[in-house]
Order: C-alpha cells, then sequence, then structure tokens
C-alpha cells in the first residue's frame, strides 16, 4: 500500500494489438529528523501499472498532481538495454486504488 502525488498524466498503453495498460510514476515523500534535529523530505518514486481493468479507470481519473492511494503487488522483470546489460525493473500493479484529491465545484483542488 503506499498513498503519494501522482507524478505524471498517465499513459494509456496497447500491446499485443488488444491488451491496455495504464503506467504512471508516484511520488511518496517521508519526513523525518536528521542528524541536527532539522525537519528534512525524502521522495521515493514508484513506477505503477495497471492492467486491463484498471487501465481505462486510471487514464479517466487520475492526472499528475492527485493524491492517491494505491494497493497492489511488486512484479519485478529483467531485460537487456541496447548495450547487452541486463537490467530489472520493479513496478507496482494496483489491484486497487482511490483518489483522494478533492476539487471544488470550479475544478481546483482542495
Amino acid at each position: 500500500m503506499l498513498i503519494g502525488t501522482v507524478g505524471n498524466d498517465p499513459k494509456l498503453i496497447t500491446i499485443k494489438k488488444s491488451k491496455k495498460f495504464a503506467q504512471f510514476a508516484l511520488g511518496v515523500t517521508e519526513e523525518r529528523e536528521d542528524k541536527s534535529g532539522a525537519r528534512v523530505n525524502s521522495t521515493s518514486w514508484f513506477s505503477i501499472l495497471g492492467w486491463e481493468q484498471h487501465a481505462a479507470k486510471i487514464v479517466a481519473c487520475l492526472k499528475k498532481g492527485d493524491h492517491v492511494f494505491v494497493e497492489g503487488r511488486l512484479v519485478i522483470s529483467e531485460y537487456s538495454n541496447e548495450t547487452g546489460t541486463r537490467l530489472k525493473q520493479v513496478d507496482v500493479v494496483i489491484t486497487d486504488f482511490k483518489l483522494l484529491t478533492q476539487e471544488n465545484e470550479m475544478g481546483k483542488q482542495i
């Protein structure tokens, strides 16, 4: 489970002519104290994927800057880049999400 800020407008991607997924980045900020006692914010970024039934809902409901609760599972993929180097990518595949951003009647975030 993650709560964070959508870092980019979700993209709808179609593969194999009919399989769809949505992808966006989620920034999760943690506040802590450094050695001197000063408060410091640290943001971690996660790649979020929503397949099929979630894809259209994600693209319709979420936009950059929205605050969202995401529930899902971690998926680790391995691939080779252009130079042949083996790389791993970790994605969170959504099983559920909830928009936490509220808008007033003028469409402005509150």
